[in-house]
């Protein structure tokens, strides 16, 4: 009987350390998110769909870096989060579309693309990763998409056709 209660005693007490410790870091997520969202304006919402350059194609989307950094994230408006968007290249910029939501690249604010194997941590392969450099309210930024190894170069090359000479 002691031993049933001191297995008891040991699963509530690693729930509630558990639960402190999600609660901390939940809560760390937060304040980092409100303080990047009073520097950093939120991205551009976008502009009416159209002729697409390059695209649509579907991508996981592997966040968005503070540059030139591979691994400090930007928590605030939504681009911390990771999961399956939809690329498209227009001649207006970059057309990032997801559940619940998304955001655009203005042709004026984008830096520039490439190819590469990961960012913001997470490694895909080869050529799988279409890397975007662009600016946000002055704050140079990198977002990180993984696409299929063949299509990547096609972006890279839709992306640098709008970025402003």
């Amino acid at each position: 009987m002691a031993g049933l209660i001191g297995a008891v005693l040991g699963v509530v007490v690693v729930g509630v350390l558990g639960g402190v410790a999600a609660w901390l870091v939940l809560g760390a997520v937060r304040r980092t998110a409100a303080r990047q969202g009073r520097d950093l304006p939120a991205p551009a919402a976008g502009w009416p769909p159209s002729e697409a350059l390059v695209g649509p194609a579907a991508a996981r989307y592997l966040g968005t870096t503070f540059s030139p950094s591979k691994v400090e994230r930007v928590a605030a408006h939504g681009l911390l989060g990771r999961g399956v968007v939809t690329l498209t290249v227009e001649r207006e910029g970059l057309r990032v579309a997801r559940a619940g939501g998304g955001w655009c690249v203005p042709a004026a604010d984008l830096r520039g693309a490439r190819a590469t194997a990961s960012h913001a941590g997470k490694h895909a392969g080869d050529g799988a990763v279409l890397v975007v450099n662009w600016v946000l309210g002055g704050t140079g930024l990198t977002s990180g998409f993984v696409l299929d190894p063949a299509d990547v170069p096609e972006f890279v090359a839709g992306v640098q056709a709008v970025v402003p000479v």
